[in-house]
């Protein structure tokens, strides 16, 4: 038969604090303890994620504006960008093109030639379709006012703070076309970013400061096929035609929450 052990002398003080202890463990004291170490431990948790978190940082002044090419063939910058956060701004165009860019001068060029030549057939400036007027509301974040389609793009270049020439390639590209009349003042916008982003923060950048109904992004090395966006488009505009109706309590919960 196995005995109980024996504290030593020294130690038989213990007996005594032990049966405290017990005395004052009742349910409620036990489920109070329980709480108090799941919060402390939630607390530290969240204030480990605070410290991980990436924090995206505030847009410098230069990373609002834009360069451009002229009608007359001259590159012109500082031009003040559109925000998207101003619930006072509608939208300009039909489609918005954002291209993240970081040291991309060996390959924009061709995936702007092919942006271009699909832009200016299936988006044409100045024609404009009888639509439902609601692609902005639900595109964007921004309700659109107007009854008609707009018409017309643009592409905004987000030079992710590039190490090489991709924004002097760009304007030098552009110019080129400005004088071909295959672009126009404005339609090609350039935003040179003071710091490397990445390309969510690239994207993200540009997204903000759109002037379309409706928005893409595609990757400055070719790797997106312009010629998929007519189907993508199509897609959505049967998404749109086959949702609820804007009135409806839901749906303008929702376009509020998207417009945050």
């Amino acid at each position: 038969m196995t005995s109980i052990p024996v504290l030593p002398p020294s130690l038989e003080f213990m007996n005594g604090l032990v049966d405290g202890v017990w005395e004052y463990l009742t349910l409620p004291v036990v489920l109070a303890l329980i709480v108090g170490i799941l919060v402390v431990d939630v607390g530290v948790l969240y204030i480990l994620l605070l410290l991980v978190t990436h924090t995206p940082r505030p847009e410098t002044d230069s990373e609002k504006h834009y360069i451009t090419v002229t009608s007359d063939g001259k590159s012109k910058g500082g031009i003040k960008l559109p925000d998207m956060l101003d619930e006072s701004v509608e939208p300009e165009v039909f489609m918005s093109v954002v291209v993240p860019a970081y040291n991309e001068e060996l390959r924009i060029e061709q995936m702007l030639d092919e942006a271009v030549e699909f832009l200016n057939k299936e988006y044409p400036r100045g024609v404009v379709e009888n639509g439902n007027g609601k692609a902005n509301g639900f595109g964007n974040g921004h309700a659109a006012t107007a009854s008609v389609r707009k018409s017309g793009w643009e592409i905004i270049i987000v030079d992710d703070g590039s190490k090489d020439r991709t924004t002097d390639v760009v304007v030098e590209w552009m110019r080129k076309r400005v004088e071909k009349g295959e672009v126009k003042e404005g339609e090609l916008r350039i935003v040179h970013l003071e710091r490397n982003r990445g390309k969510g923060g690239a994207v993200a950048h540009g997204m903000r400061h759109i002037r379309g109904q409706y928005a893409v992004f595609a990757d400055a090395d070719g790797a997106t096929k312009f010629s998929d966006l007519k189907t993508l488009l199509s897609r959505l505009q049967s998404i749109e035609t086959h949702r609820q109706s804007p009135h409806h309590p839901l749906q303008n919960r929702m376009s509020r929450n998207i417009s945050r």
